[in-house]
């Protein structure tokens, strides 16, 4: 068996999801589920249009959780808000290695440190060819 699928055994008991909107934009859900990445695409009102299944490796998987681990991700504060914003941009970021690490992160037009490349990654791992709305870090 390769290290690859050793490591992957040994955390196979994972979730991912990540939410993206706004007041009149098109909001986006990607989750895991099982080896596959699951997209969808909600319009205003939160009506699903668009929903895509995408299949996972379980290398690719293991980058992405290398990654997460690169970008600091478990050590963002609970949540970001900036109170000066009516309406905007609202996002949910879930992760969770099972009996290990979990995190749940809300923000309301404010982003962590390396949001932008956490959104890149996101794109990678959904094969999404940055249709995820980019924000700036700062």
């Amino acid at each position: 068996m390769t290290d690859v699928a050793n490591i992957m055994r040994k955390i196979k008991k994972f979730e991912f999801s990540f939410e993206i909107g706004g007041f009149r934009l098109e909001s986006c859900k990607i989750y895991s589920q099982d080896r596959f990445v699951i997209i969808q695409k909600m319009d205003v009102p939160g009506l699903i249009t668009d929903t895509n299944r995408v299949e996972v490796s379980d290398l690719d998987w293991q980058t992405f959780w290398n990654k997460i681990d690169l970008l600091g991700v478990w050590d963002w504060e609970k949540e970001y808000f900036d109170q000066d914003v009516m309406d905007g941009v609202q996002w949910e970021l879930m992760i969770d290695k099972k009996g290990r690490q979990r995190r749940r992160i809300f923000g309301s037009n404010k982003f962590p440190k390396n949001f932008e490349a956490l959104t890149n990654l996101i794109n990678e791992i959904s094969k999404m060819n940055d249709e995820i709305l980019i924000f700036s870090d700062e």
